[in-house]
Order: structure tokens, then C-alpha cells, then sequence
């Protein structure tokens, strides 16, 4: 009856896929979420649940899990496989944002820390000629 995800849409973090099943029939069921991921319109990876009973008129969620490697626009579409029958696909879109791009994060090289403690010591140096001045 329902597709939708569970987490942040960010690199590297784990996603829920959680797909929901309502068994309108006569008789209890086995029933098993199968699924694509597509970055970008390019197939990434298949997606499955484990496989659940469902008693005659209850509902469900089977949840399967993928990580988001890299930004884009990612599409999940998937059904439910139940008595050897399949309900109508399902799809989800989300987008994953490049992280690099809020990073403000300068990491310090060998060079920048020798520069750092160049002026450093200049500026102590300094400080103890104008101390000395002052006497």
C-alpha cells in the first residue's frame, strides 16, 4: 500500500526502506519486499526483505535497508511478493546532497603548522624586545 524511507538522505548513511502490506485475502501470507535502487537513472543495487506472515486482513511493514555512497537523485521503486502473486510497484525519490560542500573544515598541512609557529615565535620574540624596552 505504501513505499517510503527512514533516515537522513546523506552520504554514507544508512537508509530504511519500509514497505507496507495489507493482506486483503482469504487466507494468511507469506509476503517478501523486492526492490531497485537507481542513482542518477543508473541501476545501483537490488534491495529485498526478509520474508513475513501476514494474518488475513492485517498490515505490515517489510524493511530492507541500502547506504548512500555518493550524492545524486536516488529512486527506490519495488513490490511485494506474496503466493506467488506481486502488487503494483511502488516509488520513492530522495536526493542526496554532495557533504563536501558544507565542510568548513580546513585541514592543516606540514607547511601551514610550520608557518603558524614561524609567526608564533616571532610574536614572542617581539614581546620580549618590548618588554625589555620598557625597563
Amino acid at each position: 500500500t505504501d513505499l517510503c524511507c527512514e533516515g537522513e538522505s546523506r552520504i554514507g548513511e544508512l537508509m530504511k526502506v519500509l514497505a507496507t502490506f495489507k493482506n486483503t485475502g482469504a487466507i494468511d501470507t507469506n509476503a517478501k519486499f523486492s526492490g531497485e535502487v537507481y542513482r542518477n537513472g543508473k541501476l545501483m543495487e537490488t534491495i529485498d526483505s526478509e520474508e513475513l506472515e501476514v494474518p488475513v486482513m492485517e498490515t505490515c511493514t517489510l524493511t530492507s535497508y541500502f547506504k548512500c555512497d555518493e550524492p545524486g537523485n536516488y529512486k527506490i521503486c519495488g513490490y511485494v511478493i506474496y503466493e506467488g502473486k506481486q502488487t503494483e510497484t511502488k516509488e520513492v525519490l530522495l536526493e542526496v546532497p554532495d557533504g563536501a560542500a558544507k565542510s568548513a573544515h580546513i585541514p592543516l598541512t606540514p607547511t601551514a603548522m610550520v608557518g603558524i609557529g614561524v609567526v608564533v615565535a616571532l610574536i614572542a620574540i617581539f614581546s620580549v624586545i618590548m618588554l625589555r624596552r620598557r625597563r
